[in-house]
C-alpha cells in the first residue's frame, strides 16, 4: 500500500493521461478548462476565478471533501467524456462469467444426434 504522497502522484498521472486523449477528442470540451499548463508530471489550477470556483463547487462542494476525493471524482468525469467519445465503458462493473456447456464430440454423439 502507497503513501499519501504516491497515491496523489499516481491519480495526477491518470487525470493528465486522461486529460490528453480528451483534448486529443475534443479540444474544447467543458472539463478541460478547469486545468491548465498541463505536462507529463504536472498541472495547475484554472487561473481564472469563477472556473476555479466551479471546479471546486463540483468537486468539493464542502470543505471536508478530501483533496484525493476531488481528484478522483474530477479523473472519473474525465474517463467518462473519453469513453463516451470512443464509444466504451471503462468504468463499467465487470458482467458475470457466461456459462457454456462444452460441446459433444463426436465420441459422444448417438446416432440420432448426428445430422448427416
Amino acid at each position: 500500500m502507497g503513501d499519501l504522497a504516491s497515491d496523489r502522484e499516481a491519480a495526477i498521472s491518470l487525470i493528465i493521461d486522461e486529460y490528453h486523449k480528451l483534448q486529443t477528442h475534443n479540444p474544447k470540451h467543458e472539463l478541460l478548462r478547469y486545468i491548465t499548463d498541463v505536462t507529463q508530471d504536472s498541472f495547475r489550477y484554472s487561473a481564472d476565478q469563477p472556473t476555479r470556483q466551479a471546479f471546486v463547487d463540483k468537486y468539493a462542494p464542502t470543505d471536508k471533501i478530501p483533496f484525493a476525493v476531488m481528484l478522483t471524482a474530477y479523473l472519473v468525469d474525465l474517463t467518462r467524456a473519453v469513453d463516451q467519445i470512443e464509444g466504451t465503458n471503462r468504468l463499467a462493473k465487470p458482467q458475470e462469467p457466461v456459462r457454456v456447456t462444452p460441446i459433444k464430440t463426436l465420441d459422444d454423439l448417438n446416432d440420432e444426434d448426428i445430422p448427416f
